[in-house]
């Protein structure tokens, strides 16, 4: 990827690079599942689908000819899907935390009698 670093005076060139190392992370992941489970997998898969919908929000910007109005919105597309990947993943941040995470620390904690293998016990 140093290389896309390096290509500041062919950005279209930056973005067809960027797009072809998307799209195999994302072709890496759907074949090989890295994560344990299922749902990581997925949200990574989401994730990566996001930056290649911002990366071809970038191809519109190259465009010299559009109005500032058109960049306005291409640039508040480009926003929203910034934003929307942030929330998703804060939402599965405090879920993961309140209904994993917490249970299992008391458990282990308050009723360790109850709980013998700690590793493979979850809630869910």
């Amino acid at each position: 990827m140093i290389t896309v670093v390096l290509l500041t005076s062919a950005p279209i060139l930056q973005l067809i690079i960027h797009i072809i190392f998307t799209m195999l992370h994302i072709s890496y992941i759907s074949v090989n599942k890295p994560f344990i489970e299922k749902y990581s997998n997925l949200q990574e898969i989401f994730n990566e689908f996001s930056i290649l919908l911002a990366s071809y929000c970038f191809f519109l910007f190259l465009d010299v000819s559009l109005s500032s109005d058109t960049r306005n919105l291409i640039g508040w597309t480009f926003c929203g899907i910034i934003y929307t990947v942030i929330v998703l993943n804060c939402v599965k941040i405090f879920y993961v935390l309140l209904f994993e995470s917490i249970p299992k620390i008391y458990f282990m904690f308050f009723e360790p009698k109850k709980v013998k293998d700690y590793e493979s016990w979850k809630l869910i």
